[in-house]
């Protein structure tokens, strides 16, 4: 972090005032500016440029697992959390949903007796999350 404050400011101040005041030596600058990127850096630039497509694609709602979900499916071999930490800093934040206070919940109710077909949590909680990526935004 210090080498790039120096390379940023390298117009402004002298390089070795700079390297002085922020305690690191002038050759130490000169080696870190003359190193090729490493893999790791390759493969998050290679992740950066996808995923700003999937981002449009998905109208900014896709968050870092279903991105994870997609770039696995085109053959991508990062974790979620890479996905996540390398997302964070590519795509505007996700709105935050406002949660109700615990006192001020309406109550919900089961649709008739146990064992109901129309009472169908798993379809009730899909559409809950279609309606919040698509409606409600």
């Amino acid at each position: 972090m210090r080498y790039e404050a120096i390379q940023r400011h390298s117009i402004q101040y002298p390089l070795r005032l700079m390297c002085r005041c922020l305690k690191v030596s002038a050759s130490g600058f000169h080696d870190w500016a003359k190193r090729l990127p490493s893999k790791r850096a390759k493969n998050n630039a290679r992740l950066l440029a996808k995923i700003p497509q999937h981002h449009a694609d998905s109208d900014g709602v896709m968050g870092a697992p279903r991105m994870h979900e997609a770039l696995t499916y085109q053959g991508e071999t990062a974790s979620l959390n890479r996905v996540a930490r390398v997302t964070s800093g590519a795509a505007p934040q996700r709105r935050r949903w406002r949660s109700k206070p615990s006192g001020v919940r309406p109550p919900t109710c089961a649709m008739s007796a146990v064992g109901h077909c129309g009472d169908n949590a798993a379809m009730e909680g899909f559409f809950g999350l279609l309606k919040r990526d698509r409606v409600h935004r």
